[in-house]
């Protein structure tokens, strides 16, 4: 559901530009249009609120691009602050970008051209998530974190031969780290099975072969609101994974390729269970076959396999019916 500007909504728009350590913004209030930069944290956000005030900008619609965890917090500050809050597809940005003939591209000037975006589209409105979502995102990025210092320091161990005093240091550290994450996992169960809901969308989607438990819980906390998508080509451009094809006229024909400007996370969490899916669900071997035979190449197919989960996970959630090969296997509107 989008909602057009009115009497109601904000007539100015705020454009930002979200970095890991810091972020531009432009205003743009009719004809005016300012900017600044900011440090992504705290601080920065009640310095963006002060500026804000300073331009006398009152409530405002900021539109920024979806960039995973970069700009959660900035959007539920904004959300808090009254202001409304649009989160958008990078590559709807980039389009849009192409069609003014943008040449030069630096931060201010992707916050500007994300402020002109919001004035000249209807766009929805981003909703913060509930606290069951946040605290199962809040668990389930902590395993995450903790899962990859695990891996740094079982790659030390292995790295080569250390006194008995450092082994044992670096064996004590992946203890206590194995221990973590086992009360983190339990924790993360414990919270899922007390949220119907939460239960419900991880039965649906471990019902798709391929995508187990864990990467179900690990899903739930990266896909947006399905219902913000029309169409599954839609999420599978939201998750970078949408195929980029480069050709001008007869003479300029470049390797198609993955465009991975979307949410890189989600993109990773794909791999695995397309790697399962191609040996157990119907429908992704099928999909395997066909491309077999057309001579594509392995990681083509297990690309094309990531997408083809994305199809299946957004049939599922928009329907809320569990797979179905018989179904899935049947042409259709998206297949």
């Amino acid at each position: 559901m989008t909602d057009t500007p009115s009497a109601a909504t904000p007539t100015a728009y705020l454009g930002i530009d979200i970095a890991k350590a810091s972020f531009e913004v432009v205003l743009q209030d009719g004809p005016r249009r300012c900017g600044h930069g900011f440090s992504n944290d705290a601080a920065g956000f009640d310095a963006l609120s002060g500026w804000l005030a300073r331009q006398g900008a009152g409530r405002v619609w900021a539109v920024q691009e979806a960039t995973g965890r970069y700009g959660e917090a900035l959007a539920n500050y904004l959300t808090q602050q009254g202001h409304t809050v649009s989160v958008v597809n990078p590559l709807r940005i980039k389009a849009y970008g192409e069609s003014q003939l943008r040449r030069a591209k630096t931060d201010r000037g992707d916050a500007a051209l994300m402020a002109a975006f919001g004035r000249s589209h209807a766009l929805p409105r981003w909703t913060p998530p509930s606290p069951e979502q946040q605290q199962l995102r809040d668990l389930v990025r902590r395993v995450a974190d903790l899962q990859q210092m695990r891996q740094q320091e079982r790659n030390r161990l292995e790295a080569g031969t250390y006194s008995s005093f450092v082994a044992d240091s670096l064996q004590t550290v992946l203890d206590v780290l194995a221990a973590q994450i086992q009360a983190l996992q339990q924790a993360i169960q414990t919270h899922v099975q007390a949220y119907p809901a939460l239960q419900r969308t991880r039965q649906l989607l471990t019902s798709i072969p391929g995508i187990g438990s864990l990467t179900a819980t690990r899903l739930m906390v990266e896909l947006p609101d399905i219902q913000a998508f029309t169409t599954p080509k839609q999420l599978v451009a939201y998750a970078g994974l949408a195929p980029a094809v480069h050709q001008s006229g007869t003479s300029v024909h470049r390797r198609a390729h993955t465009s991975r400007k979307g949410n890189a996370v989600l993109r990773a969490q794909l791999f695995m269970p397309a790697l399962v899916a191609l040996r157990h669900n119907p429908v992704i071997q099928a999909l395997q076959q066909r491309l077999q035979r057309a001579g594509k190449a392995k990681m083509v197919i297990v690309v094309a396999a990531m997408r083809k989960l994305l199809h299946l996970v957004y049939g599922i959630l928009k329907s809320g019916r569990p797979f179905d090969p018989v179904l899935a296997l049947s042409p259709g509107p998206g297949a």
